[in-house]
């Protein structure tokens, strides 16, 4: 439509026409017509207000913006304004001035349902489930029959392990609206928590049926497939982590290098370099791998995190170990004398393809022997004749995914109170008022060694772990770390676990001899409490054993 076609008059016509269009969800005609409207009236907000809308919705978040905030000038009162800014602050990571767009919103608009909905949405980013909860109920009684408030109460609600009251929320969602991709995937989510996986496994892949495009769904049913043993489905579609286009990958956006993707092609005469991605416990997991790449390649260039570099580069002999530095990234990321890349994660993708070859996996980290040699001698000196144990009771990161992996070290004092034990702390991060006060109530505490901190420095904290006879833990990196060290593991899973203790399991399959110990209802530590209680006497007594049984579905081969 060119603009000398039209007056300022044609103005409230044409915004009627490109507001239709955009309800039919048509974006470029109502784009278009919303620009000849700007052009016609340049402090026209509502128009401005809309094409902000459809700039988000093109992923332009930058004119998204400049079109809202032009629409704040000409129109400061306009709550529609205030709700896109809230929702662009939050995309954008800017928590405090989303809360600020969203309250002025109300303040503008207290029945705006919308205004709540999206407030609630950074309520619930920023962990602030509480709010967020109290936020969807003020929207579903502004707009009682609106799906989208009863979509995040249940969202929220799930985050915040809620989940009973998710289940409902979920299913009062799709009454009202019953093919919505990302409502049936999290309904998939929620029923699998409960136990149901193969239903989640249902939803998931009916979601793909019908919507294809929808990665939150791919990745869940990756996720699942990995859970129930599925490896060589589960890992593709693992792939689909990479590069960012599923927000709940966890696995990043895509390395910036020089070299062509490795696919699994023979790696004779080749060079190839790997790089980091995701957490610590997840690197030292997926680390395992390069052992084998390593014997299949001409020459491996590994880049870790730096806490990781001592014992890495120790470990394995023959790599060349580098350090992750996103301010001033490795050279080896850029030289094109090196064959290929490729993410350590999707290292299994080739490497563990069935359950079969789980049987391949061995302890690989060695641990500084003069600090493990150090660290052992203190211990025992320090407690003769005892059962050196490693505690930790915290795991995850956030705050509610914390607590849902976690319990208090009071929770653990049947274990830690044992007269033939000495519990040793491996805990990272702010625990020592939580230790001070657990060792004034009991005459038999734990020790927290003040020279040990993960968090400064992996090395000095995997000697202390190789130095004890066995560790205790709820699910973090320091299982990961005794899993691959060889020290023997017994670890609590909860309820609602991830991929890598696989479903149903009492070994883990990344470690051999690690032995899991689940809750059998969601944040009820007491029967993996009572159960390790018990196998630690036996223990004690000369009739447990400290490692798993070797599984008869994994294929072995060699010495352990």
């Amino acid at each position: 439509m060119a603009n000398n076609a039209v007056t300022i008059n044609d103005v409230p016509a044409l915004s009627r026409q490109a507001v239709q269009l955009q309800i039919q969800g048509e974006v470029d005609q109502p784009r278009r017509i919303y620009k000849v409207i700007v052009a016609l009236d340049p402090t026209n907000a509502a128009a401005l207000c809309n094409l902000a809308v459809l700039y988000k919705g093109m992923g332009d978040r930058e004119s998204a913006f400049v079109s809202n905030k032009k629409a704040l000038i000409s129109h400061p009162g306009m709550p529609a304004v205030y709700n896109n800014l809230c929702n662009h602050y939050r995309e954008a990571g800017a928590i405090a001035a989303s809360k600020a767009a969203a309250t002025r919103c109300a303040v503008l608009s207290p029945l705006y349902a919308d205004g709540y909905n999206n407030h609630a949405l950074t309520t619930t980013q920023a962990e602030e489930y509480a709010r967020s909860l109290h936020l969807c109920r003020k929207a579903m009684v502004v707009a009682p029959q609106s799906p989208d408030p009863m979509l995040n109460y249940a969202n929220a609600s799930f985050s915040s392990v809620r989940i009973r009251e998710a289940d409902k929320f979920y299913r009062r969602s799709l009454m009202v609206r019953r093919n919505h991709p990302a409502t049936l995937s999290s309904f998939g989510v929620c029923l699998a928590a409960q136990g149901h996986l193969t239903q989640g496994i249902d939803l998931q892949e009916e979601v793909l049926a019908k919507s294809p495009e929808y990665e939150e769904a791919w990745f869940n049913l990756a996720l699942y497939y990995l859970s129930i043993g599925r490896f060589s489905e589960g890992f593709k579609l693992y792939e689909r982590g990479i590069g960012g286009r599923s927000a709940k990958s966890k696995r990043g956006n895509a390395r910036r290098v020089a070299q062509p993707r490795w696919d699994g092609e023979p790696l004779d005469g080749k060079t190839i370099l790997v790089t980091a991605e995701q957490g610590i416990g997840d690197e030292i997991m997926f680390g395992s791998l390069v052992v084998e790449l390593q014997r299949v390649a001409k020459a491996v260039f590994l880049e870790v995190t730096p806490r990781l570099f001592p014992i890495v580069s120790r470990s394995l002999p023959g790599v060349t170990v580098f350090k992750y530095n996103p301010e001033r990234p490795s050279p080896y990321l850029s030289d094109r004398r090196i064959n290929y890349s490729v993410p350590l994660g999707s290292l299994a993708l080739y490497f563990r393809r069935s359950l079969a070859t789980f049987g391949r996996q061995r302890p690989y980290l060695e641990p500084n022997p003069n600090l493990s040699r150090y660290f052992r001698n203190k211990y025992t000196t320090m407690a003769p004749g005892k059962l050196l144990v490693g505690i930790s009771w915290r795991g995850g990161t956030g705050a509610v995914r914390r607590d849902a992996r976690s319990m208090s070290l009071e929770a653990m004092a049947g274990i830690i109170t044992n007269d033939r034990i000495q519990a040793v702390s491996i805990q990272y991060g702010d625990h020592k008022k939580e230790v001070s006060a657990f060792n004034s109530a009991h005459p038999k505490g734990i020790y927290d060694d003040p020279e040990v901190d993960p968090l400064q420095s992996m090395d000095v904290a995997m000697a202390q772990i190789a130095a004890v006879d066995i560790v205790i833990s709820v699910t973090n990196a320091g299982v990961h770390s005794a899993g691959a060290l060889g020290v023997p593991c017994w670890i609590m899973v909860p309820y609602i676990s991830d991929w890598r203790w696989t479903w149903g399991r009492e070994d883990v399959i990344w470690y051999p001899g690690m032995r899991c110990f689940r809750q059998r209802s969601v944040g009820d530590w007491s029967h993996p409490l009572k159960e390790i209680a018990s196998r630690l006497d036996g223990l004690l007594d000369g009739r447990e054993h400290s490692r798993h049984r070797l599984a008869p579905d994994l294929d072995w081969n060699g010495n352990l």
